[in-house]
């Protein structure tokens, strides 16, 4: 997936650096597509969300972190508190899409306490990677659990570009 592409990237820079691999222009392969996606990046576009990235509360009810087709790589949510439910020595989160697939868990360690803020935080990086930070102070002002979420879809979104061809 997409997310996998700037760490593969960097690969091949450290093995090849700066020297440049061109490929014959063979328009019946995938290098055509290749190419156009490239032509593509130079205008006006982004990667946006192909799904939303929620919690699944307790209740079965779903809080949307990022939202789908308003989302991309340098948007933040957050943070955003969240409470125990239950006298718990540990606060359970189950990151889901809209139709609740499960994209990860991450558990946090807790008080107990009822009334104990839970932050939680998420960013998509330029790697195309969810990182999601949750934060619990009551376990002491370093305590955090990071998740990350790479198994998500993306569309390249052109409405920019097809706004500026209309002017």
């Amino acid at each position: 997936g997409s997310a996998k592409l700037r760490p593969f990237c960097r690969s091949i820079a450290n093995v090849f650096g700066d020297d440049k691999i061109v490929m014959p222009d063979d328009t019946g392969s995938g290098i055509a597509v290749a190419k156009g996606t490239a032509e593509i990046s130079l205008f006006a576009g982004d990667f946006k969300l192909n799904d939303d990235v929620a919690v699944l509360l307790s209740d079965g009810t779903v809080f949307n972190l990022l939202e789908r087709d308003k989302c991309c790589a340098g948007s933040v949510a957050g943070p955003v508190i969240f409470s125990l439910t239950e006298d718990s020595p540990c606060a359970n989160f189950v990151f889901v899409n809209s139709k609740r697939d499960v994209l990860a868990r991450a558990c946090v360690k807790t008080k107990g306490f009822l009334e104990e803020n839970i932050g939680v935080a998420a960013r998509i990086g330029e790697d195309k990677t969810v990182s999601v930070l949750i934060r619990n102070k009551f376990m002491g002002e370093d305590y955090s659990v990071m998740t990350e979420i790479d198994q998500i879809g993306y569309h390249y979104d052109v409405s920019e570009l097809l706004k500026t061809n209309e002017k």
